[in-house]
C-alpha cells in the first residue's frame, strides 16, 4: 500500500491518476456516463439543490445519479465539523457533492477515470475537493481522515483487494486510516433483505434468492446484520451503531435509528410498511405484504434483520459525534416542487411521548396558490393501526369482500362527519363545474389527504394525521372517495395475485364499482358515469399539478395508465411481466453499454455474417419484447 501524498500522480483535467492506470472494469455503461457528463457540462447549476439536474431524470441511471434523495441518507448526520474526508467509491460524485458543500477537505477516490470525471463536473465550483483515481487497496494514510465514508463501496472489496477475507483487509485499513475521533461511515445492502425474499433480484448481479443463498464468489458480497457488525467490531472499531434506510439506502426515504427499536410506543413496523423495497430490474409481481409482514417483524424485534440496507457509523471511543440530535427516525417527502418538500423528524420527549416535527427542506423556495395552502405542524405521535393495514388484511382474508368493503366504510362514516351543511352552492358548483343534480356534498378543504393511509384507529377513535394540505375552498366529497380508493388500489396492486379482491377488470372499472357499492355512484348511464369520472381526473390532476415537480402531460398520461391497468394481469401474467421487463433491461443495456462498445467494433472489423449474425439477435430480443407487451 501507498500514500496518497507520496506516490507519483500525473493530473489529468483536474484528476490525480497513475501514470500505468488501467481501465476499470465497474461502470454503468460508457454512453450513460459520457451522456452525464454532457448533461453536467450544460447545467448552470450542479448543487445538491439543483432543479435543473432534476429535469434530465429519465432512467434508473439517471435517477440514481441526479436525484435528491440520494442525499437524504447523510442529511440527519452532523457532518459539519469533519475538516478531513475520505470517500472510497465516489462514483459520479452525487455524494461528494453533499460532502463538498457540508465538510472540510474532501478527497475523492475511485477506480474509474471516467466516473471521476463526471464527479468533478459535479462538484464544479468547489476548491475542496481533489479527485484521485485509485484502487482501494492501494491507500495508505495512518490516521490522516477524521471521516472516511463508503457508501456503496465495502460489498466491493472482494473485486478489488487481494488475501483470504477482502472485506476484513479493507475494514482494518480503514481503521488504521482514521484519526482517533474520526469516524467510519458505511452504506451496503442487507444480505437478508425482507425484499429478496418477496420477489427482488439481488441488487448488484439481478438474480433471485442469490444473496439468500449466499452464493458469493469473486463477486460484490454483502452480509447479514449479526454477522456485519461483528466484522466492523474485529476490525477495532469500539462503537459500531446501525442505522436503517428504506426502501433502501440508494433512494431512502425513511431513516431508522436503532434507539427506535427499542420505543414501544412507536408502531414501527406500520412505518416502514409505507416504504416497500424496489426491484431494480423491473420487476413486478411479490409474493407476500410487505406492509403486513414489517407488523410482524417489528412485533418479534427483527427489524435489523430484514431491513434491506444499512448504514453504519464506526469509531472509538474518543469519535466526534454524527447524530447530536436524539431523534428516532426521519421521513423525507420529496418527489414534489422543491417548496414543499419535507422533513418529519419523529423523537422522544422530556415525558416520554413521541412528537413529529415537519419543516422544510429548502425553506428559501417558495411557492404562491390561490389554489392550495401547504401547512407545517408539529404534532404528537399517534400510536395507533392505520386504516391502510386493516384494508390490507381484509384483502386477504377469505372473508374478502365484506371485510373490504366495512374497513372502507368506517372511514367513509368518518369523512361525512365533517359534511358542510350551510355552502354557497352555486359558487362552488361554478368552481367546481359540477351540475346541481350531480352534486353530492362539500367538505372542508384540510380534508383532501383524508384518505385510508392517514387514518389512525388509537382503540378509542380515529386520528386524521399528517394533514399537510388545504385546499382553499370546500371540496366535493365525492372526490375524496376517489382519492382515497385510488390511493388504496395502488398501495396493494402486488397483492393483485394474492387476493380474489382483484377481478379481471381495469383499476378504473374496480374504483367506479367500489364507489357505488359506497353509496357514491358516477352516474345512472355510461355518459352519466364517463363524464363524472371525467371530472375527477381534472381535480386529480389539478391537485397533482400544484403539488407535483412532474410536467402536466406526463401526469396526465401517468393517471390515465394507471387507471386502464388491467389488474388480473398482475395475478395471470406475473411471470410473463417480470420475464418482459428483464428483456427490457437486457435490450436496453446491450444498447448502451455493450452495444455501444462491441458494435462499433464488430461494423468496422468483422464479416458481413457475423455482423448480421448479431443484428438478428437484437432483433429477435426485440420482438420478444414486443410481444410481450
Amino acid at each position: 500500500m501507498q500514500s496518497l501524498k507520496n506516490t507519483p500522480y500525473v493530473v489529468k483535467n483536474g484528476i490525480h491518476v497513475r501514470p500505468d492506470y488501467s481501465k476499470f472494469v465497474y461502470s454503468d455503461g460508457d454512453v450513460n456516463e459520457q451522456r452525464m457528463l454532457e448533461i453536467l457540462q450544460q447545467t448552470k447549476d450542479v448543487s445538491t439543490q439543483s432543479e435543473e439536474l432534476k429535469q434530465n431524470i429519465d432512467s434508473w441511471v439517471s435517477e440514481y445519479h441526479f436525484s435528491q434523495s440520494r442525499h437524504n441518507l447523510l442529511r440527519g448526520l452532523d457532518l459539519e465539523n469533519f475538516e478531513n474526508v475520505l470517500e472510497l467509491g465516489a462514483g459520479c460524485g452525487a455524494i461528494t457533492r453533499q460532502l463538498g458543500e457540508r465538510c472540510g477537505q474532501i478527497t475523492a477516490v475511485d477506480g474509474s477515470f471516467q466516473r471521476l470525471a463526471v464527479a468533478a463536473e459535479r462538484c464544479r465550483g468547489l476548491s475542496n475537493v481533489s479527485f484521485y483515481c485509485e484502487n482501494i487497496e492501494n491507500i495508505e494514510a495512518p490516521a490522516q481522515f477524521d471521516l472516511i465514508t463508503m457508501i456503496g463501496t465495502l460489498e466491493y472489496s472482494p473485486l478489488f483487494i487481494q488475501g483470504a477475507d477482502p472485506v476484513q483487509t479493507c475494514l482494518s485499513q480503514m481503521a488504521q486510516n482514521l484519526t482517533e475521533d474520526g469516524v467510519l461511515l458505511i452504506a451496503i445492502e442487507n444480505q437478508l433483505g425482507l425484499k429478496y425474499f418477496n420477489g427482488c433480484g439481488e441488487d448488484h448481479l439481478g438474480e433471485l434468492f442469490f444473496g439468500i443463498n449466499d452464493l458469493y464468489h469473486k463477486t460484490a458480497t454483502t452480509f447479514g446484520y449479526h454477522e456485519l457488525k461483528q466484522r466492523i467490531l474485529k476490525a477495532g472499531f469500539a462503537n459500531v451503531e446501525f442505522l436503517f434506510p428504506f426502501p433502501d439506502y440508494k433512494l431512502p426515504q425513511l431513516i431508522v435509528r436503532e434507539a427506535a427499536l427499542e420505543e414501544e410506543s412507536l408502531r414501527l413496523g406500520s412505518i416502514i410498511g409505507q416504504f416497500p423495497g424496489r426491484d431494480y430490474q423491473g420487476r413486478a409481481a411479490r409474493n407476500f405484504s410487505e406492509r403486513l409482514c414489517w407488523l410482524t417483524l417489528a412485533r418479534n424485534r427483527l427489524i435489523p434483520h430484514f431491513a434491506n440496507s444499512f448504514l453504519i457509523v464506526a469509531s472509538g471511543n474518543q469519535a466526534k459525534p454524527v447524530c447530536n440530535e436524539d431523534w428516532l427516525l426521519k421521513i423525507y417527502n420529496l418527489g414534489r416542487k422543491s417548496a414543499y418538500c419535507t422533513k418529519s423528524t419523529f423523537s422522544l420527549q422530556k415525558n416520554g411521548k413521541c412528537r413529529v416535527e415537519k419543516k422544510s427542506l429548502f425553506p428559501q423556495q417558495k411557492e404562491a396558490s390561490s389554489f392550495l395552502k401547504h401547512v407545517l405542524t408539529n404534532e404528537a405521535y399517534v400510536p395507533g393501526k392505520q386504516l391502510g393495514e386493516l384494508i390490507a388484511k381484509g384483502l386477504l382474508n377469505r372473508e374478502w369482500y365484506t371485510i373490504y368493503l366495512s374497513q372502507l366504510k368506517r372511514w367513509l362514516v368518518y369523512l361525512q362527519q365533517f359534511q358542510m351543511v350551510d355552502v354557497e352552492n352555486e359558487t362552488l358548483l361554478e368552481t367546481w363545474q359540477v351540475s346541481p343534480e350531480r352534486e353530492q356534498g362539500w367538505v372542508p378543504g384540510n380534508m383532501v389527504d383524508c384518505i385510508p393511509r392517514n387514518l389512525i384507529d388509537d382503540g378509542k377513535e380515529w386520528h386524521y394525521v399528517d394533514q399537510e394540505w388545504i385546499i382553499q375552498t370546500p371540496i366535493p366529497i365525492i372526490w375524496i372517495v376517489f382519492r382515497g380508493i385510488l390511493a388504496d388500489v395502488g398501495d396493494h396492486l402486488p397483492l393483485a395475485g394474492h387476493s380474489p379482491v382483484f377481478k379481471d377488470c381495469s383499476i378504473q372499472e374496480w374504483i367506479m364499482q367500489t364507489m357505488a357499492q359506497l353509496g357514491y355512484p358516477l352516474g345512472a348511464t355510461a355518459i352519466e358515469k364517463d363524464e363524472m369520472l371525467s371530472n375527477l381526473i381534472e381535480w386529480e390532476i389539478r391537485f397533482r399539478r400544484e403539488v407535483s415537480e412532474q410536467k402536466e402531460a406526463h401526469q396526465r398520461d401517468s393517471l390515465h395508465l394507471l387507471l386502464n391497468e388491467q389488474i388480473g394481469r398482475f395475478s395471470k401474467n406475473s411471470e410473463l411481466l417480470t420475464e418482459t421487463q428483464a428483456l427490457k433491461q437486457e435490450l436496453f443495456d446491450a444498447k448502451t453499454s455493450l452495444g455501444y462498445r462491441i458494435g462499433v467494433w464488430v461494423k468496422r472489423k468483422t464479416p458481413d455474417r457475423l455482423r448480421k449474425s448479431l443484428k438478428s439477435v437484437v432483433q429477435f430480443c426485440s420482438n420478444r419484447v414486443n410481444r410481450k407487451k
